[in-house]
C-alpha cells in the first residue's frame, strides 16, 4: 500500500487546534454514542503494528479512538468532539467537521491501535482508501483518560514520527 509522508489533510492537525469553544464543553458532558460502523476493517490488518479497532472494542481507550474516527469520517463534528475530554484541545466540533470535509466523500478508513508506553497512550495508524484509488496513512499518538461513566475520553492527538 502506498502512503505519503506528508498527507495533505492530516487528521492529527485538524484535531490539535488550541481553541475549544464553550458550546463544545457542554456537548462533552453527554455520554458518547457510537456511530453505526461495520465490523473491524480487516482490509488493513497487518499494514502496521496494532489491531483493527471499532467503537465496540472492549478496551475503552480503543473504543473512544475508533468512535472519534468513525464520527470524523461520517463528517459529524459534534459526535466526534463528544469523544474528547472537556479540557482537551481537540478543537471545536466546527473545526473537526471542517477538517473532515477536506477528505473526499466515500473514503474508507481503517484504524489500527497499539497500547504504547503509559496507560491510556496508543500508537495509532489510520489508513484511507480514497475513491480515486489513492491511499493515505496517518501516524498518530493518542492519549485517553478514563471517564466516570466507564468510557474513555481523548485528551491529546499528535502526529507520530517513524513507524
Amino acid at each position: 500500500m502506498a502512503s505519503t509522508d506528508e498527507p495533505t489533510t492530516p487528521v492529527a492537525d485538524v484535531a490539535s487546534s488550541s481553541s475549544v469553544s464553550s458550546s463544545v464543553a457542554t456537548a462533552t458532558t453527554a455520554t458518547p454514542t457510537t456511530p453505526a460502523v461495520p465490523a473491524a476493517h480487516s482490509w488493513c490488518d497487518g499494514f502496521a503494528k496494532g489491531d483493527p479497532i471499532t467503537p465496540q472494542s472492549s478496551d475503552p481507550g480503543s473504543a473512544a479512538i475508533a468512535g472519534f474516527e468513525a464520527a470524523f469520517y461520517a463528517r459529524d463534528g459534534i459526535k466526534a468532539r463528544s469523544f474528547g475530554a472537556a479540557n482537551t484541545q481537540l478543537g471545536s466540533s466546527e473545526q473537526i467537521a471542517a477538517g473532515a470535509a477536506q477528505i473526499p466523500e466515500n473514503t474508507e478508513h481503517c484504524v489500527l491501535a497499539l497500547p504504547a508506553g503509559e496507560e491510556g497512550t496508543y500508537s495509532v495508524d489510520i489508513f484511507e482508501r480514497r475513491p480515486d484509488g489513492t491511499s493515505v496513512q496517518y501516524r498518530q499518538s493518542i492519549v485517553t483518560t478514563p471517564a466516570p461513566d466507564g468510557f474513555a475520553r481523548i485528551v491529546a492527538i499528535t502526529t507520530r514520527e517513524g513507524q
